[in-house]
């Protein structure tokens, strides 16, 4: 069988950086983190070395209430920053393989929206766990 999280590498690539709520025993306070392949890289940190220029602390740990103007930015630095040669400054402490990371709900959810439901997340759910792109009966 098939190991999801290998289907799924190519599609964390630095073209789609997605935000998320994480923990890990190197992270135990829930913060801001993005994935990339099969590691998980927490923000914070990126933000202490000053990686992102401006943009602090505070600003991670609120960034799933920012409009999209700041997801943009983040984004835009995060893709600079993996594109080009400075990949080597991100802290080996951001780094933290999928396997050892427990996601969590955002922090603030403003509107409730069922995905679940959507004929896009059904036709993925199904591929991804019977290799067959169908909606259920």
């Amino acid at each position: 069988m098939t190991n999801i999280i290998t289907v799924y590498d190519e599609t964390f690539s630095i073209n789609n950086i997605p935000y998320g709520i994480a923990t890990s025993d190197k992270h135990e306070t829930p913060s801001v983190a993005t994935r990339e392949a099969r590691n998980v890289i927490f923000i914070p940190p990126l933000l202490d070395a000053r990686l992102f220029g401006e943009l602090d602390s505070d600003v991670a740990r609120a960034l799933r209430q920012l409009p999209r103007s700041v997801h943009r930015k983040v984004r835009s630095a995060f893709q600079n920053l993996l594109q080009n040669q400075t990949r080597g400054q991100i802290p080996s402490d951001a780094i933290v393989p999928i396997k050892d990371v427990q996601l969590h709900l955002p922090v603030h959810v403003s509107k409730f929206i069922d995905f679940s439901c959507s004929k896009d997340h059904n036709l993925k759910a199904g591929e991804a766990i019977l290799g067959i792109r169908k909606l259920p009966p």
